[in-house]
């Protein structure tokens, strides 16, 4: 069960980054970054069956989605430090840690927003959540 339930968290985080890598479209450098994640978290947060399973089930939620080297996090982190790696290469930011160990920050920052948040069910701060990841990358 927990593997199913972890590939279809797979596929609706690789929506995510479906829609971030749009909405990052034709930007460069820490702008890339800022529009990706930022199109990236609201995808998530406005996802109601998202948000109910998260607020029903809250610990299978958490085990297969905060878990370090668990199939979400995994996945999501490398989509993350895919896209550092594209904007290294292009030479339109320089990373001062590696892009997997980036990508790894990113995806806790955008966590701690995100599900602590959920837990005291505020609206999570995506404006917070974007600044201070991009701070990893300015």
């Amino acid at each position: 069960m927990d593997q199913l339930l972890s590939e279809v968290l797979c596929f609706f985080g690789e929506e995510a980054v479906r829609i971030g890598r749009e909405a990052a479209e034709g930007k460069k450098g820490v702008e890339r970054i800022e529009r990706f994640t930022r199109a990236f978290v609201e995808s998530i947060v406005n996802f109601e069956p998202h948000r109910r399973f998260v607020r029903n089930e809250t610990e299978l939620a958490f085990r297969l989605v905060l878990t370090r080297g668990s199939l979400v996090q995994s996945t999501v982190v490398e989509r993350f430090a895919e896209i550092l790696r594209e904007e290294e290469a292009s030479g339109s930011i320089q990373l001062r840690a590696s892009a997997d160990d980036l990508g790894y920050a990113m995806i806790r920052i955008i966590e701690g927003f995100i599900y602590n948040d959920a837990l005291t069910e505020d609206t999570p701060d995506v404006d917070k959540a974007v600044s201070i990841v991009c701070l990893l990358v300015d």
